[in-house]
C-alpha cells in the first residue's frame, strides 16, 4: 500500500514540476508591477524581512544620536538617496514610487515602529524584494548613521523643518548683482547641492563630522570631487551628488570653495595647552623617528607659524582649522584602508597604519585649533 502511495506522490509532483517549467517557459504568469503582490505574498515577504532584521540587527552598537549637526546631516543625506521614493514630510508620496511592487512606505508614521539598531541595518543592507537599495559604500558605517539619527525625528518634522535642513538657501539668499552668469550658476548649484551641510561658504553647517572647504586648495577640493564622482574615494553621501557633474563643472566648486574666507571656529574649537595637543603638535611638526612618521607638516599646509608645508604637490590639503572629528574619522579611515581617495591615497594609508588611537587623536586635536593662513 505504501509503495502505491509514494508512486501517486512521485507521479503529482513530477506533473507539478512540468506544469512549473510549461508556466515559466510560456511566460503566462505576470510580473507587472501595476499588478502588486497577492495578499498571501505580501504577508510572507513582510513577515520574513521583519524577522530577519530584528535577528541581525541584534548587537550592533548605537553611538550617541543626539551629536550636534547629525540630524541636519542625516535630513541632507536622506534629501539627496532616499526622497525619491520616500517622499518628504507632509507632501504626498512620489508619484514613480507610488507605482511600485511593493509600494515604498510613507516613513513618518512607521519608523517609530523600528529600534535604531534595525534603522541602521536597513539603511546599510537594503532589503531584497523590495527595491530598497543597500549603501553605496559598504565601508562608511559612519555615514549611515545621521540618516538614523534623522529618521528618528521624522515623525514630529513639519515641512518648513525639512526645508531649513536641507534647503537653508533655497529662499533665504538671492544671487548678487554682480555676479557674471557662469559665476551666478556655480552658486546657485552649490546652493542646491552642497549648502545643506558645508553651508554655501563652506564653512560648514551640519557638524563636525563635515569638513570646512573655505580657503581649502582648489586642486585638492578639485581631485577629492573627482575621486568622490568616479567611486575611488568612498561615500554614499558624495558619490550620488557628485556622479552627475564633469570634471571641469567640479573644478568650477573647488575654485568657489577656495576663495570663500575661513571663519573662526565655534563648535570645534579644543584646549589648546593640554596634554594631547603638545603630543599632536610634536607629530605634526617632528613627527615620530622611534615609529619612523614624518612630520604632517611636511607635505600639508599650514604649518603652526602660518607658512605653507615644504610639500610640492598642491593636491594635499589643508589640515589647520578642520573639525576634530572630521579629521580622526579621516584618520581613522585610512588606517582600515577605508577611505579611498585620488592618487595620494596610498600614502596616506601607509603612514596611518601605523597611527595609534592616542595618535590619531593628539594629532586631530591639534590640527582642529591651528588658524589656517589662506592665500
Amino acid at each position: 500500500m505504501w509503495k502505491r502511495r509514494l508512486k501517486d506522490l512521485v507521479g503529482l509532483a513530477a506533473i507539478a514540476g512540468i506544469t512549473g517549467v510549461i508556466v515559466l517557459i510560456s511566460g503566462i504568469f505576470p510580473v507587472r508591477a501595476s499588478d502588486g503582490h497577492w495578499a498571501i505574498t505580501k504577508w510572507f515577504l513582510d513577515f520574513a524581512s521583519n524577522r530577519s532584521i530584528q535577528t541581525h540587527a541584534t548587537g550592533i552598537d548605537v553611538p550617541n544620536l543626539d551629536e550636534t549637526g547629525l540630524i541636519r546631516l542625516g535630513a541632507a543625506t536622506f534629501d539627496t538617496n532616499c526622497r525619491w521614493c520616500h517622499g518628504v514630510p507632509d507632501l504626498p508620496m512620489p508619484s514613480p514610487a507610488s507605482q511600485m511592487t511593493p509600494r515604498p512606505p510613507n516613513l513618518k508614521p512607521v519608523v517609530t515602529g523600528w529600534d535604531d539598531d534595525e534603522l541602521f541595518y536597513i539603511v546599510k543592507h537594503g532589503i531584497k524584494f523590495a527595491g530598497m537599495p543597500a549603501w553605496a559604500s559598504p565601508q562608511r558605517d559612519d555615514e549611515v548613521w545621521p540618516v538614523v539619527a534623522f529618521l528618528k525625528q521624522l515623525p514630529n518634522m513639519s515641512l518648513a523643518d525639512y526645508r531649513e535642513h536641507v534647503h537653508p538657501t533655497r529662499f533665504a539668499m538671492q544671487d548678487s548683482a554682480d555676479l557674471s552668469d557662469k559665476k551666478g550658476a556655480i552658486v546657485n548649484i552649490v546652493r542646491e547641492h552642497c549648502a545643506a551641510c558645508h553651508g554655501i561658504d563652506g564653512n560648514g553647517r551640519a557638524g563636525d563630522r563635515v569638513p570646512k572647504l573655505s580657503s581649502q586648495r582648489k586642486e585638492y577640493l578639485a581631485a577629492t570631487l573627482v575621486a568622490y564622482r568616479d567611486g575611488q574615494r568612498f561615500s554614499g553621501v558624495m558619490h550620488p551628488i557628485t556622479v552627475n557633474f564633469t570634471d571641469e563643472e567640479l573644478r568650477s566648486f573647488a575654485t568657489h570653495f577656495s576663495q570663500q574666507p575661513r571663519k573662526p571656529m565655534i563648535t570645534t574649537a579644543v584646549e589648546q595647552d593640554s596634554d594631547i595637543t603638545d603630543h599632536g603638535r610634536r607629530l605634526a611638526t617632528d613627527g615620530d623617528r622611534e615609529h619612523k612618521l614624518a612630520s604632517c607638516n611636511d607635505c600639508h599646509a599650514v604649518n603652526v607659524d602660518g607658512d605653507e608645508g615644504s610639500g610640492p604637490d598642491r593636491s594635499y590639503p589643508r589640515l589647520a582649522g578642520q573639525p576634530k572629528e572630521y579629521l580622526r574619522r579621516q584618520l581613522q579611515l585610512f588606517r582600515e584602508a577605508n577611505r579611498g581617495g585620488s592618487s595620494n591615497a596610498s600614502i596616506m594609508i601607509k603612514i596611518a597604519a601605523k597611527l595609534n588611537d592616542d595618535q590619531i587623536e593628539a594629532v586631530s586635536k591639534f590640527y582642529a585649533n591651528e588658524l589656517i593662513d589662506p592665500e
